[in-house]
């Protein structure tokens, strides 16, 4: 259902030495129930409530997510676990960890992970998949019994319930993009008979088990995993 939003543009001009105005020019608009006209400065992404629920828009997306200093504009900078001080620096550009996949939202999640030098993501599995491509710096990634070094856009992929870890050995920072499904599982540590076999590995030589901070379950729409 549409209103019928009317703007004026009246003005003015000079005749015989006076100012005169001219009949006011009445257009009519189509206009969405609710809608609300922004402000030019306002963000591109800044629509009202009420627009989004006038066009039986459900979860807005933003297109763009424009880089910004060291993260995004827009993004709030975070760790492993939200308000907890964390090491490593995850960034969520697209979608949210969700309950159910038929949630609003982007069916997938987008995050950034920034490892400073000297620091490691979580040792971890999990029954979702990873896909993960470098964005910058050099660093190893520990999949399964495998490790690797990888650098900025190679790619890893994280098979489910495959363990990994990504470590950053260098003197510069390590960065990530991660792709993962909204609606997935809580990663977890791996048992005692697994972590045994991967350190007896070559990929044990770089694997830090108690590099991050343990997984643990957290509000939907927040964390990594």
């Amino acid at each position: 259902m549409t209103s019928l939003n009317v703007c004026d543009l009246s003005s003015e001009h000079q005749r015989d030495g006076h100012r005169a105005k001219t009949p006011a020019l009445r257009v009519a608009r189509n206009r969405p129930s609710g809608w609300v006209p922004r402000e030019r400065k306002e963000s591109l992404y800044a629509w009202p409530e009420r627009t989004l629920a006038a066009l039986n828009i459900k979860s807005v997306q933003r297109p763009f997510t424009r880089r910004k200093g060291k993260g995004w504009d827009g993004v709030e900078p975070e760790g492993y676990v939200p308000g907890e001080p964390s090491k490593v620096v995850r960034h969520t550009l697209v979608g949210h960890r969700k309950d159910e996949a038929a949630d609003p939202g982007p069916a997938l999640e987008v995050r950034y992970f920034s490892v400073p030098p000297g620091v490691v993501t979580r040792l971890e599995k999990h029954e979702h998949e990873h896909f993960v491509i470098v964005g910058e710096g050099i660093g190893q990634a520990i999949v399964g019994d495998e490790v690797r070094e990888v650098r900025a856009h190679d790619v890893v992929y994280v098979a489910p319930l495959q363990p990994h870890q990504f470590v950053n050995r260098g003197a510069e920072t390590f960065g990530f993009f991660c792709i993962v499904t909204a609606q997935r599982d809580i990663a977890r540590f791996l048992d005692p008979a697994e972590l045994a076999k991967l350190l007896d590995s070559p990929a044990g030589a770089f694997a830090d088990p108690h590099g991050a901070p343990p997984p643990r379950p957290r509000p939907l729409g927040t964390g990594a995993g």
